[in-house]
């Protein structure tokens, strides 16, 4: 059988990326227009430990402080792959330099305070212009399906044409836009009435379509990070859509026992994560006149629509009236209430270094509070692979000629995100990619 490309790598983001320009010899296919993927723009977060510029900080941090910490971070125990990824970092970060991704400043991760998140820019174009003269691109150009002989796969389908390669890597992302997916992953236990999936492309769910299709094995599909979003997270069977609202966060997220346990304007997944795995209520307390005020005259008649219901958004004639009806501790929502009106007033710091000023006064108005929209953001489970990256079918057996990368591998491999995975795990994306390239490559010169 003659081969029409050593390798075929199908999805064109920054796992995808990596591959091929570990390579410098494959044919990388993307259905979007662009290369990229799930990266929305040129500024990504990035997860580091045990670099020059976190020692510069004053932070000794390590490998075994992070695997102590991983725990309470992600829900889940570091793999064996979790820690050899750690002990990669401090090369990745160099790397990552090398090929011109600008590094900006270190941020706290918001469960642990400590500074692992790194903001950069220029990860998308630094890795497409690694992408050698070798590696030839197609655009707008859609896989169809895998083709398989004797068991192992050797090629792929695009537009009703069979192209015969030596190895196929999966790197069409996760399924977190996939709402029957997602459903059927997550249950009745984490999924509320409003909420949503991912609204970006690139998490079709594909890898999991074909390992449905071809037997493929799967692990750790559970592990979704939720992000938390406003008002107005339609359900599964339309689109995803929030109430708009302007300036800075203008309530704050309590629990049952009427504590706030996040900064309210970090939204992201794992920030918010906790109390919904443990099957907790999550409410957002302000007033409906400060709803009113911030609220985009483009969607207050959904708001409107949302109080004539009664049901995501509760309003009541005081605040220990509003924590009875949503069931909430009333005395712990006074707490919280009186603490933040101390904050405001200049008298302490907010216990999440949330400004003053971002504080909305809930003077005006009748308290009220909604159901925070839920939404399904990534994906920390995937193929199941062996720790070459290749995978495996439904009875753990090698599928040779076949390989997966990124968040069709849950990032790196199935389980390293815990329960509930972790920001910044773009790093691990990309790292997944050159440590397949590099397996693909021992393979062949075998």
């Amino acid at each position: 059988m003659a081969v029409d490309w050593p390798v075929i790598v199908i999805g064109g983001g920054v796992s995808g990326m990596a591959v091929a320009a570990e390579l410098g010899d494959a044919l990388l296919i993307d259905g979007a227009a662009t290369l990229g993927g799930r990266v929305p723009s040129e500024n990504a977060s990035l997860f580091f430990v045990g670099i020059d510029d976190q020692f510069a900080m004053g932070f000794d941090d390590s490998v075994d402080e992070a695997a102590d910490d991983w725990l309470e971070l992600t829900g889940g125990a570091p793999t064996p792959m979790t820690l050899a990824y750690f002990a990669a970092l401090p090369e990745i970060y160099d790397r990552l330099v090398e090929l011109g991704v600008q590094m900006g400043a270190l941020d706290n991760d918001p469960i642990l305070d400590k500074p692992r998140n790194l903001a950069s820019s220029g990860l998308v174009s630094s890795m497409e212009a690694a992408l050698g003269e070798g590696i030839e691109v197609w655009t707008e150009t859609w896989v169809e399906s895998l083709v398989f002989e004797e068991g192992a796969v050797v090629g792929v389908v695009v537009e009703g044409q069979t192209i015969i390669a030596d190895h196929v890597v999966i790197a069409t992302g996760g399924f977190a836009g996939n709402a029957e997916l997602v459903e059927e992953v997550a249950g009745d236990e984490l999924l509320d009435d409003s909420w949503g999936v991912a609204e970006d492309g690139g998490s079709s769910g594909q890898a999991l379509l074909w390992a449905s299709e071809f037997g493929l094995g799967s692990e750790a599909l559970s592990s979704i990070g939720w992000m938390r979003r406003s008002l107005g997270m339609a359900g599964a069977e339309s689109t995803p859509a929030a109430i708009d609202y302007e300036g800075q966060t203008p309530w704050i997220w309590v629990n049952a026992l009427g504590d706030r346990f996040v900064d309210e304007s970090s939204n992201h997944s794992v920030m918010l994560s906790t109390p919904y795995r443990a099957n907790e209520p999550v409410w957002a307390v302000t007033t409906d006149a400060i709803l009113w005020e911030v609220t985009d005259e483009a969607d207050q008649e959904l708001l409107e629509a949302e109080m004539d219901a009664g049901g995501r958004v509760v309003c009541a004639d005081s605040f220990a009236a509003l924590a009875e009806l949503i069931e909430v501790d009333a005395d712990g929502l006074a707490l919280t209430l009186d603490a933040i009106e101390a904050v405001r007033d200049g008298d302490t710091q907010d216990a999440f270094f949330r400004p003053a000023q971002s504080f909305a006064s809930f003077e005006q108005g009748d308290p009220c509070a909604f159901i925070t929209g839920q939404r399904a953001e990534k994906s920390y489970g995937g193929l199941a692979i062996d720790d070459e990256g290749g995978v495996l079918d439904a009875e753990g057996n090698r599928v040779n000629g076949l390989w997966a990368v990124g968040e069709a591998a849950g990032m790196l491999a199935p389980g390293v995100g815990g329960d509930s995975g972790w920001d910044g795990s773009l790093t691990a994306v990309v790292w997944s990619g050159w440590r397949v390239g590099n397996s693909i490559r021992d393979r062949d010169s075998e």
